[in-house]
């Protein structure tokens, strides 16, 4: 379409969603440049997760349109209806936000498997030992709960255990880092034996329940940390260059 209010398009016409359409796309529109005399191409472009981004990437920084200088913008049809009543959509593509918004979509799709993983431990941790949580290891599934709950068996391993031999398991499997680790010991003995008592058939079978489901959260707990790692790194170029401003306000 012509730039202005006019609704009659120039051309209408249709390519397949890959590189030979792409390179169809960008003859047919230098051939309307030329024959109509325009200058400025500004595509624009549903966003459509992974069937847009080969194609505004093609268009913004592999296919060349010289003499002619264009933009690429992308947009989420739910914006229409406002853009057609402002008249401003400015959402233009870049490669750098499209792997930022890889990144950042992975680690949502971690973080969402992460808690329904979590939520899944912590019904066969109840079946198991259901005065966990009036323990004292805080997040049920920081490292040091996810070791306890794989290293016994069942809550009588607990109760027979010395206080000095679950002490000296507290203190490895927290390294060192609490503050009171004998008084984390008494509270995990005492929590085992205010519990319910499950049949070694049953213990059995969440024993290797929960083994497999942690193996599961121990993975997406790396991947999502990794995650989080790559996103900082893609973001702190940005952050240094806004740095002199914030420094100047």
């Amino acid at each position: 379409m012509p730039q202005g209010d006019s609704v009659k398009s120039l051309s209408r016409f249709t390519v397949s969603n890959g590189e030979p359409g792409v390179l169809t796309l960008r003859e047919r529109i230098a051939a309307l440049m030329q024959k109509h005399s325009l200058t400025h191409i500004r595509f624009g472009l549903e966003a459509t997760g992974c069937y847009s981004s080969h194609l505004a990437r093609y268009l913004e920084s592999v296919l060349d349109f010289a003499p002619y200088e264009h933009s690429v913008y992308v947009f989420n049809p739910s914006l229409i209806k406002a853009f057609k009543k402002t008249h401003f959509l400015d959402v233009t593509w870049s490669e750098s936000l499209a792997a930022l918004q890889r990144l950042t979509r992975t680690r949502y799709h971690i973080v969402q498997n992460l808690a329904r993983e979590t939520n899944f431990l912590l019904t066969n941790l109840f079946l198991k030992f259901s005065s966990y949580a009036t323990g004292s290891f805080g997040k049920k599934t920081s490292a040091n709960s996810l070791a306890v709950m794989q290293e016994f068996a069942s809550v009588e391993d607990i109760i027979e255990m010395s206080v000095d031999d679950l002490l000296v398991f507290v203190v490895q499997c927290g390294k060192n880092r609490f503050d009171n680790p004998q008084e984390v010991a008494k509270a995990l003995q005492k929590a085992a034996r205010s519990s319910y008592r499950l049949p070694k058939a049953m213990s059995d079978s969440v024993n290797l329940a929960m083994a497999s489901n942690i193996r599961i959260i121990r993975s997406l707990q790396e991947q999502a940390k990794s995650l989080q790692k790559a996103i900082e790194e893609h973001l702190a170029p940005s952050r240094r260059r806004s740095r002199p401003c914030q420094e100047l306000a």
